[in-house]
C-alpha cells in the first residue's frame, strides 16, 4: 500500500486539503490544557480570523449568542470523553447571514494526539437552508 511519504506516490497532502476543503470540511485542533486552537485556511475563513493560531475564547465570543452556551458545553465534554462527538452551532458574520457549523471528531484520549484534540468543521449551512 503506497503512503504518502513514497516517492511514487502521486498526490500531495495538499492535493488531499485541496479535496477536503471543496467538501466544505475545514482542520483545526485544540489544546483542551492551553486552550489554544489550530486553524487551516478554510477554518479562518469560516470564522473571519486571520491568524491559524487563536485562543478558544475567541472561538466562543463568535458563536452567536443564542448557541454559545451549548456549544460550549459540547466542546467541553469532547476533551472529557471518549469517542465521537458532533454538535452544531452558527458563528456571527455581522452583516452576513450566520453560518452553521458541525464541529466532528473524536473526544477524549481516543481523539487527542500529543495534547492536541484533532477534528474537523463542517459548513452545513446550505443544509440548514433547504
Amino acid at each position: 500500500m503506497k503512503q504518502i511519504s513514497d516517492p511514487d506516490f502521486p498526490f500531495t497532502l495538499a492535493d488531499f486539503e485541496e479535496a477536503i476543503h471543496l467538501g466544505d470540511l475545514a482542520l483545526w485542533s485544540w489544546n483542551p490544557e492551553t486552550q489554544e486552537v489550530w486553524l487551516d485556511s478554510l477554518s479562518r475563513k469560516f470564522w473571519q480570523i486571520d491568524d491559524p493560531i487563536v485562543t478558544l475564547d475567541m472561538l466562543w465570543d463568535g458563536i452567536l449568542a443564542d448557541d454559545r452556551p451549548a456549544a460550549i458545553d459540547a466542546w467541553e465534554r469532547s476533551a472529557a470523553e471518549d469517542g465521537p462527538y458532533s454538535f452544531e452551532f452558527r458563528i456571527d458574520r455581522g452583516t452576513q447571514p450566520p453560518l452553521w457549523i458541525a464541529a466532528r471528531g473524536m473526544g477524549g484520549r481516543s481523539g487527542a494526539r500529543g495534547g492536541e484534540q484533532l477534528a474537523i468543521f463542517m459548513d452545513m449551512t446550505a443544509q440548514r437552508a433547504g
